[in-house]
């Protein structure tokens, strides 16, 4: 978004984190226009504070497909291990770009996860929607990079090696390639 294009750059972050924007960013979250929303969930992401943190938590379950998508990319942005539960809880949406958002931010914060968040991960493996099952694998990879991963996990990969769809078969295969 403009803003993520704006604060991209380490200087502009701290110009965004020190300014009174705080305020004006929580008005505009509220904005009815599509083009604002977007860009306030992600100045959220650049604020960096705890309070900005549960506010995209709560955006989550926003009734906007878009907010809760947006939301769910934008804790990317945050290290900070309160934000794997939520996102796991994401995987449940209705909404698949939601979903697809979730499990992104997921595999890139893999390293935040522990051995029960990979189960539920894991369980996303039934997902209906092609790349959210190859981003499950993805994630599944990334986890492995930091912590060893049990002979079943192994096996649920493999078992991808047949999965209908041929990206998420390449997946596996690449990740089972690394983890071995």
């Amino acid at each position: 978004g403009l803003l993520g294009n704006l604060a991209a750059d380490d200087q502009m972050r701290e110009i965004v984190r020190a300014l009174a924007f705080r305020p004006l960013i929580v008005f505009t979250l509220k904005d009815k226009n599509p083009d604002v929303r977007p860009c306030a969930i992600e100045a959220l992401g650049f604020l960096q504070s705890p309070r900005s943190l549960d506010i995209l938590i709560a955006f989550l379950k926003d009734k906007d497909s878009d907010a809760r998508a947006d939301a769910a990319g934008t804790l990317g942005l945050y290290d900070d291990k309160r934000i794997i539960e939520p996102l796991i809880g994401c995987m449940h949406d209705e909404n698949v770009k939601v979903r697809r958002y979730a499990i992104g931010t997921l595999m890139n914060k893999a390293s935040l996860a522990d051995a029960r968040d990979v189960e539920l991960i894991i369980a996303c493996l039934k997902d209906p929607d092609a790349d959210v099952r190859k981003h499950v694998v993805w994630t599944l990879g990334s986890y492995a990079h930091d912590h060893a991963i049990g002979d079943k996990d192994l096996k649920l990969l493999t078992a991808l090696l047949k999965d209908p769809n041929e990206n998420v078969r390449q997946a596996a295969g690449e990740v089972l390639s690394k983890v071995n």
